[in-house]
C-alpha cells in the first residue's frame, strides 16, 4: 500500500520540481525581497549622505562632547569661531545649524531648508553634560554621577493566571502577521497546483490508465504527499536563503534593524507557527484533492479553488480585528476552527490572549481535521475521479456528503 503511494508522490514531485514555472514561483518572492532590500539600502545611503551639519560656536569643550555622541545625535559636528561666521555659513547653506552658548543656556540657529536636527537628543546630551558638571562641583565621584544619570528602566510583563510573559508580544505579533501572509500565499500557490494536477489527468483521460495500474488511494495520497513535498522544499529554500543572507549581510544596517525588531521572538513560538503553517497547507491540499475529483475539465479549476481562496483570506482578515476586539466570542471561536485557526490562533498567542494549552488544542484540532478529512476525501475521490457529471461542483460535493 505504501510503496505505490511513495511512487506516485515521487512522480508528482519530480514532474513539478523540474519545471520553470515552479522555480519562477519559488524565486520570485526572493527576487522581490532582494529588490526591496536594495531600494531600502539606497534610500538609507541617500539619508546617510544628507546627515545634518551642526557647527558649535566658540566652545571646543561642548564640541568634543557632541562629537563623542555623534552616532546618537546623527549629525556631523564642526567648530566655528563666532556668531557672525555661523550666520554666514547658514546663509550660504554650508551648515544646517549653529549651536550658541549663551548666559541663559543654549541657542540653536537653523536655516529654513536645512536637514532636521533632533533637538530632543541634542537637549538630552547637553542636559547630561550639565548634570555631570554640577555633580563634580558637589564633590560626587564617577560612580555616583553614573548612578545619577542612569535612566529609569520599565520592564513590561503581561500577567496570565499561573505565569507571566516577557515583553516579546510586539515581535511575536509582527511575526504572526507575516505568518498569515505566508500561509495565504502558500495556499493560493499549491491549491491551484493540486487542482491543475488532477484536472489535467481527468480531462485528458489519463486518470483511467493510472488507476488501471494503481489504486485510487495511491493516486489520492500520493498526489497530496508529492505537492506537500514541494511546499516543504520551498520553505527549506526560504529558510536557508534567509539564514545565508543574514550571515553574509550581518553588518548591513537593514539586517541589523530587522534582527533588532525580531530580537524578542521566542523559539517555541516560531516552532509552533511553522508547524501550524504546514498543517494548514496540508489541510487545504486535502480539501483541494476532494473538490478537484469533481472537476470535469480545466475550465472548472478556478471555480473549484475560488471558495478555498476566500476561506484562507477570511482567516487572515479576521486576525486584524484581534487587537481591537480581543474578547469577541466569534474571533475566539474562529481560532479553534480548522482552515481559519492558522491565521487567528498564532496572533492570539502572540498577544497573550490565550495560553499555550489553548494554542496546542487548536493545533490538535487541525491534526484531527487532517485525519478525518483525509479518509473522507479518499472515499469521495475514489467515487468521483472517473465520473464526469455536468452538475455544479458544490451540488456534487453535497451529494457525496449524503452518501
Amino acid at each position: 500500500m505504501f510503496k505505490p503511494i511513495i511512487l506516485v508522490a515521487k512522480q508528482t514531485y519530480r514532474s513539478h520540481i523540474k519545471t520553470r514555472g515552479f522555480w519562477l514561483m519559488v524565486l520570485s518572492p526572493l527576487l522581490m525581497a532582494a529588490v526591496f532590500i536594495g531600494i531600502a539600502y539606497a534610500v538609507m545611503s541617500m539619508q546617510s549622505n544628507t546627515t545634518p551639519k551642526l557647527a558649535v560656536v566658540d566652545s571646543p569643550a561642548i564640541s568634543r562632547i557632541l562629537k563623542a555622541d555623534k552616532q546618537t545625535l546623527k549629525v556631523n559636528i564642526s567648530d566655528i569661531k563666532n556668531e557672525d561666521d555661523a550666520k554666514k555659513a547658514l546663509k550660504s547653506q554650508k551648515i544646517d545649524g549653529a549651536l550658541l552658548i549663551t548666559h541663559s543656556g543654549y541657542q540653536l540657529l537653523t536655516q529654513p531648508k536645512s536637514e532636521q536636527i533632533d533637538t530632543q537628543v541634542l537637549s538630552a546630551i547637553l542636559k547630561n553634560q550639565q548634570v555631570q558638571l554640577k555633580a563634580r562641583n558637589l564633590g560626587l565621584n564617577a560612580a555616583q554621577t553614573a548612578d545619577l544619570l542612569r535612566p529609569v528602566e520599565i520592564k513590561t510583563q503581561v500577567y496570565q493566571p499561573g505565569k507571566t510573559s516577557g515583553n516579546n508580544e510586539g515581535a511575536n505579533y509582527g511575526l504572526s502577521v507575516g505568518i498569515g501572509i505566508v500561509t495565504m500565499t502558500l495556499v493560493m500557490m499549491y491549491v491551484s497546483m493540486m487542482a491543475q494536477e488532477i484536472a489535467n489527468e481527468k480531462s485528458s483521460r489519463i486518470m483511467e490508465i493510472l488507476l488501471a495500474a494503481t489504486s485510487p488511494a495511491a493516486q489520492y495520497f500520493g498526489k497530496i504527499l508529492g505537492i506537500f513535498a514541494l511546499v516543504l522544499t520551498q520553505v527549506v529554500i526560504y529558510v536557508v536563503s534567509g539564514t545565508a543572507a543574514i550571515q553574509v549581510l550581518s553588518d548591513n544596517d537593514i539586517v541589523k534593524m530587522l534582527q533588532k525588531t525580531l530580537d524578542g521572538v521566542t523559539v517555541p513560538f516560531v516552532s509552533y507557527a511553522v508547524v501550524f503553517i504546514l498543517s494548514a497547507v496540508l489541510l487545504y491540499l486535502i480539501l483541494t484533492a476532494i473538490i478537484a475529483a469533481l472537476i470535469n475539465d480545466q475550465s472548472q479549476v478556478q471555480q473549484a479553488i475560488q471558495p478555498m481562496t476566500y476561506l484562507a483570506m477570511f482567516g487572515y482578515l479576521v486576525s486584524f480585528f484581534l487587537t481591537a476586539m480581543p474578547n469577541n466570542l466569534f474571533i475566539q471561536i474562529s481560532s479553534f476552527v480548522p482552515f481559519v485557526a492558522q491565521s487567528t490562533m498564532p496572533t492570539r498567542l502572540a498577544l497573550s490572549q490565550v495560553d499555550w494549552l489553548g494554542a496546542m488544542m487548536s493545533l490538535l484540532l487541525t491534526f484531527v481535521a487532517i485525519i478525518v478529512l483525509g479518509y473522507f476525501g479518499l472515499r469521495v475521490y475514489a467515487r468521483n475521479v472517473l465520473s464526469y457529471s455536468d452538475e455544479n461542483i458544490l451540488k456534487q460535493l453535497v451529494n457525496n456528503l449524503k452518501k
